[in-house]
């Protein structure tokens, strides 16, 4: 009865908050359709149908389109929010590659700013999760399948480290179709993602293909729990491609110089090996950590509960630190490896 009380109220307020069609070669800010999910409980019990949010994010055109109809590669920001250093350089890259890019901006959506010391950022960390940005990742792409310059038969999603671990779940085909999205990515990047992210209840991809990008000198990239949960990802239906960036660290596009951050600052989940269930069940192996999102329990009390999972019960699978800072050879060598993996699935 809950879930149809929500669905109706969905529809009612879809039909009283709808957008205008989107034009020929129209850019900027562009809204969407989208929820609050938070947990993969609330996700298929469907109580995230109670939340519905207005999805912020930007348009980015190549110069003098006209009519013609191009790919489109969809971008989710990092941990520390959307930035014109990372997730904007990279829309102005594939714009000048001749494709559409739109930047998603899933803290913006819930209004939250990563900004400052650890406290906001461990915050929006706590309140937004990996399933907003998949679900924003989708529901921006159902939004913008209908502008009239995007070949909805040719788009592409790309997340930077936080954003980059969504990546993963957003290849698998109940979390599609939970959405009635009819419109799909075909091909899934992580740049310096993680991969001890495990959606344990995996069981058939959307066949897109999926490639994961790091730096051989990010210590985030642990060999042997990659090699594990990018074998259930193949088993499941797709391909996976591992592409490494010799002497490239963690968040190599950053304003400012490298520098080695303790996990105190910035946690390096090195030996986490951490699965994700569809009932709401959070299970870390390496330290026999284990909690459970209640769909109908209220977001407050669950932030809490994430916030000391993540930060607290865990941290005894942290790795030292890791290194961080702005290389622009690696930056270099990234564009020309993103310009020859797209160029396969947009030419």
């Amino acid at each position: 009865m809950r879930v149809l009380f929500a669905f109706m109220f969905f529809i009612f307020f879809w039909s009283n908050y709808s957008f205008a069609d989107l034009k020929i070669g129209q850019k900027g800010k562009i809204e969407f359709d989208t929820f609050y999910t938070f947990d993969l409980s609330s996700f298929y019990s469907k109580k995230y149908l109670e939340r519905p949010l207005k999805g912020k994010g930007h348009l980015f055109l190549p110069k003098n389109i006209g009519d013609k109809k191009i790919p489109l590669m969809v971008l989710l920001h990092t941990s520390g929010g959307v930035k014109s250093h990372r997730e904007t350089k990279y829309a102005k890259f594939f714009n000048k590659l001749g494709y559409a890019a739109y930047i998603v901006d899933t803290y913006g959506t819930r209004k939250c700013n990563p900004s400052g010391n650890s406290g906001p950022w461990k915050n929006c960390i706590s309140k937004i999760t990996t399933v907003d940005f998949a679900t924003d990742a989708y529901q921006a792409l159902n939004r913008l399948s209908s502008h009239p310059n995007i070949d909805t038969e040719k788009v592409g999603l790309i997340g930077f480290s936080y954003g980059a671990n969504a990546t993963a779940l957003a290849l698998d085909s109940n979390f599609k179709d939970n959405l009635n999205n009819k419109n799909k990515f075909i091909l899934n990047i992580s740049v310096y993602g993680d991969c001890f992210l495990n959606y344990a209840d995996l069981e058939k991809t959307t066949g897109a293909d999926f490639h994961f990008i790091i730096g051989t000198k990010d210590l985030q990239y642990n060999k042997k729990i990659c090699d594990k949960n990018f074998s259930k990802i193949k088993s499941s239906g797709s391909s996976v491609s591992e592409h490494f960036l010799q002497d490239g660290v963690h968040a190599f596009e950053a304003n400012f110089p490298v520098e080695w951050l303790p996990s105190s600052e910035y946690p390096t989940f090195t030996n986490c090996d951490l699965q994700f269930f569809n009932d709401g069940s959070y299970f870390e192996s390496e330290t026999n950590s284990k909690i459970k999102m209640e769909a109908d329990v209220d977001l407050k009390n669950k932030y809490q509960i994430r916030k000391d999972f993540v930060f607290k019960t865990i941290k005894k699978c942290y790795g030292k630190g890791n290194w961080m800072g702005s290389q622009g050879n690696i930056l270099k060598k990234n564009f020309t490896l993103l310009e020859d993996i797209i160029s396969k699935y947009f030419n």
